[in-house]
């Protein structure tokens, strides 16, 4: 019986197929990376949003805005601007 590839396990599956494990591994990382880092970030955004509507800039709010803004920056995309003055880009 010929082995799998280094880094690949194979487990048998109640119907006698085999499956590759670290695939699914894969896919959960990326499942990760790609929809539960986004939402995080949104979700902290608009959380230091809402408390600096309440009580205005302080030390947390600026610092989950700038750990949010880090975060973004690794995933591709480029930082989100704040706009706070009136005008044209």
């Amino acid at each position: 019986m010929r082995r799998p590839a280094y880094g690949y396990q194979e487990r048998t599956v109640d119907s006698g197929r085999s499956e590759i494990t670290m695939i699914w591994k894969v896919l959960a990382r990326w499942a990760i990376a790609v929809i539960a880092v986004p939402l995080a970030v949104a979700g902290v955004r608009k959380l230091s949003d809402a408390v600096e509507t309440r009580r205005g800039s302080n030390r947390a709010t600026r610092l989950m805005r700038q750990s949010a803004d880090a975060v973004q920056t690794l995933f591709g995309r480029p930082k989100r601007r704040r706009r706070w003055w009136r005008g044209s880009r």
